[in-house]
C-alpha cells in the first residue's frame, strides 16, 4: 500500500492543473491510506470496498470518498465458461461506471456468524440481512433463464435497497441464451436502466408513535420493528398496520418526510 501512495505522490507533481479520479479497489487487506500527502494521516476503509481518490493539485490534497457497495449474485446456470465469465465482468463494468463498489457473494458469506441456508439466495429478505451484515448498500441479483431448444432466455435483474430494505428496481428481457455477444449487449442496456431507474426514486422517512409504545409495525406482511419506530421507505402512499400485543388498542401518531 505504501508503494501505491508514494507513486501517487510522484505521478502527482507531473499532471496538469486540475483533479485526477482514481480507484482503488481494497479486496487484498488494505486498510489505510493517507488523505493529504503533505500531512499522512490514517483513514478506515473496509476490506472488499473501493474508494475514489481525487488529487487536487493546487491543495496538493488527496481527497477520498468510500463508493456505495452492491452485493453482486449471478445465476448464469448452463451458460459456457466464457460467458458467464464475460457477463460478470459487463455487471463489474457497469457498476463501477455508475460509481458503485462490486462487493464478492464469497466475502459477504465468510463474514457471516452461522451458515446460511441454500434458501437465502432465493429470498430477498435473507439477502437484505446479508447485505446488512457487511454494511452494504445494495443487492444485485443477476439470472439468466435457460429456454427450451430453440425459444429465447429470459435475463432477470433485481435491485434491491438495504437501508430500505425492499426492492429499489427489478427488470426482465429476452435474449438469445446461445449468443454471448448478444447477451452481454442486452444485460450491458437493462444494467444501466435499472440503476438509473433506481437512482431516480425517491425516498422519505416514515415515523411512527404509539400510546403505549411497543407496538408492532407493519407494512404489508413486513415487519418494521416496534413503536417508536423511524424507518427509511420509498415516497408514496402507504398502508400501515400498528398493534399492540393481544390486540389490544393503542392511539397512534404516522408521519413522513
Amino acid at each position: 500500500m505504501r508503494d501505491a501512495v508514494a507513486w501517487l505522490q510522484a505521478e502527482a507533481t507531473r499532471l496538469p492543473a486540475g483533479h485526477l479520479a482514481l480507484k482503488l479497489a481494497l479486496l487484498c487487506g488494505m486498510r489505510h491510506l493517507p488523505l493529504d500527502p503533505t500531512a499522512p494521516g490514517p483513514l478506515d476503509l473496509a476490506v472488499g470496498r473501493s474508494v475514489e481518490i481525487t488529487y487536487d493539485r493546487g491543495s496538493a490534497a488527496l481527497l477520498s470518498a468510500e463508493l456505495s457497495a452492491v452485493l453482486v449474485l449471478e445465476q448464469y446456470a448452463g451458460l459456457a465458461p466464457a460467458t458467464t465469465a464475460a457477463l460478470a465482468q459487463v455487471a463489474e463494468d457497469v457498476l463501477q461506471n455508475d460509481r458503485l463498489s462490486p462487493f464478492p457473494l464469497q466475502l459477504a458469506l465468510e463474514r457471516t456468524e452461522r451458515a446460511l441456508p441454500s434458501s437465502c439466495l432465493e429470498s430477498a429478505d435473507c439477502l437484505i440481512k446479508l447485505a446488512r451484515q457487511s454494511d452494504l448498500d445494495y443487492v444485485l441479483k443477476l439470472s439468466l433463464t435457460q429456454p427450451p431448444a430453440g425459444g429465447p432466455g429470459q435475463l432477470r435483474l433485481l435491485l434491491l435497497d438495504a437501508e430500505v430494505g425492499e426492492p429499489a428496481a427489478h427488470s426482465e428481457a429476452e435474449c438469445p441464451a446461445a449468443d454471448g455477444d448478444r447477451v452481454t449487449s442486452v444485460l450491458r442496456s437493462e444494467l444501466a436502466h435499472l440503476l438509473a431507474a433506481a437512482r431516480a426514486r425517491p425516498r422519505g422517512e416514515l415515523k411512527v408513535t404509539s400510546q403505549p409504545a411497543g407496538a408492532e409495525v407493519r407494512l404489508g406482511r413486513r415487519l418494521l420493528g416496534k413503536t417508536s419506530l423511524e424507518q427509511l421507505t420509498w415516497a408514496g402512499l402507504l398502508e400501515v398496520e400498528v398493534a399492540l400485543p393481544g390486540g389490544r388498542a393503542a392511539a397512534t401518531g404516522v408521519g413522513g418526510g
